[in-house]
């Protein structure tokens, strides 16, 4: 729903524009009124882009700073009744600062992303899963030992490593229930970059060999394709 609303608030501010200067009196602008009402449009699009910025990758406002802005300059330039052109200029400022601060909330909650390609908490955790097999195979009389691929946690060596987890940074919960969003289009995404997350149950693929060198990725399971062990109560030596 907050989706769509974002969608129907973005879309309204190009519409209003039009609806105005098609209703409203209009005027043929001079050449500095031409030149005012594009400064006063990039200014507030440096605003918007300059308050964008984060240092995330979840995605950052761009369609919600730029057209109302750019809305801005044909209600400056074209608008012949100052009361309109102060009141639409007021509404376009409102819904670009309203719009930009939806947007950046929405893709901090994990329902939303506004990356489609961001992998970070795959990789965070694949990485953190290669970490833990790095140190196992340090502690292992056997640090040579190769494994061929499969799930992770079906190996003989999960309880070692699932131990090490809790020993070394108290990283039991996350090798247990590793997460891995999946973003789903909508019919807004192409111009909001909104996409919507699913998180699907996930697990660690070994890819095989040496466990000093092994690489982990974290897939997709799907539905009824396998069923998940819980941790073990014992831990056993290497």
């Amino acid at each position: 729903m907050a989706g769509n609303i974002h969608a129907v608030i973005l879309i309204c501010c190009p519409i209003a524009t039009i609806l105005i200067l098609w209703r409203a009196a209009r005027r043929r602008p001079s050449r500095q009124t031409v030149l005012l009402a594009a400064f006063a449009s990039a200014v507030l699009m440096c605003i918007g882009e300059a308050t964008s910025y984060h240092l995330c990758n979840v995605g950052r406002a761009t369609t919600q700073w730029f057209l109302p802005a750019a809305c801005l300059f044909f209600v400056l330039a074209y608008a012949a009744s100052t009361k309109v052109r102060w009141w639409m200029a007021a509404a376009l400022v409102v819904a670009l600062i309203g719009l930009k601060c939806q947007y950046e909330e929405l893709v901090h909650q994990t329902a939303w992303t506004g990356n489609p390609n961001d992998r970070t908490t795959e990789l965070l955790y694949a990485r953190q899963a290669e970490t833990m097999l790095r140190k196992l195979s340090e502690k292992s009389s056997s640090q040579g030992a190769a494994y061929p691929a499969g799930w992770l946690r079906d190996m003989p060596i999960w309880p070692a490593l699932y131990a090490i987890a809790g020993d070394e940074w108290s990283w039991q919960d996350e090798l247990e229930h590793p997460q891995k969003s999946v973003p789903i289009p909508l019919w807004h995404s192409v111009f909001t970059r909104l996409y919507r997350c699913e998180w699907p149950q996930a697990d660690y693929w070994y890819t095989g060999g040496p466990i000093s060198t092994a690489k982990v990725e974290l897939r997709t399971v799907e539905a009824g394709e396998r069923r998940f062990t819980s941790h073990p109560v014992e831990t056993q030596g290497d």
